[in-house]
């Protein structure tokens, strides 16, 4: 870790372990402000580290879902921020210039779990259990078409 992103990870950490202590936050807050501590850092030094952005999406996304005011049967709001927050990634180093796809992947495949989650808390899932081996299939196509690539 260079030395500027040390210097403002510890100066945020420290503000925000001194903001806690007075207990004008809560601790679902300090995520939020910790992970926007360390996106501002992302986008502050000149080396962009990814590592960065994808730590502090992270750590936004479990901020926001912890203060969501109903949590009854949202778990699949989890998962879609989560999902959400590798979406971010994406196109936060694309603002810098970058193009890096790979957490598509995970971002795709936290929303699908959303989805499954969410049909299953409303009834849906018989809906969508005989037309699991088509996902299946396309699944297996894109993947052979990818690789060709």
């Amino acid at each position: 870790m260079q030395r500027p992103i040390l210097g403002i990870f510890l100066i945020a950490f420290g503000l925000l372990l001194l903001v806690q202590r007075t207990q004008v936050l809560s601790g679902d807050y300090f995520l939020i402000i910790l992970g926007l501590a360390l996106i501002a850092s992302y986008f502050v030094t000149v080396q962009h580290r990814t590592g960065l952005l994808v730590a502090g999406s992270i750590l936004i996304a479990i901020g926001a879902y912890s203060n969501l005011p109903i949590r009854l049967n949202a778990d699949y709001l989890f998962f879609l921020s989560l999902g959400m927050a590798f979406a971010f990634v994406v196109i936060a180093e694309k603002i810098v210039g970058r193009t890096t796809i790979w957490p598509l992947y995970p971002a795709f495949a936290l929303a699908f779990v959303s989805i499954i989650i969410y049909a299953a808390q409303h009834g849906l899932a018989s809906a969508i259990i005989p037309y699991w081996p088509v996902v299946l299939i396309l699944a297996g196509a894109i993947v052979l078409l990818s690789a060709r690539r």
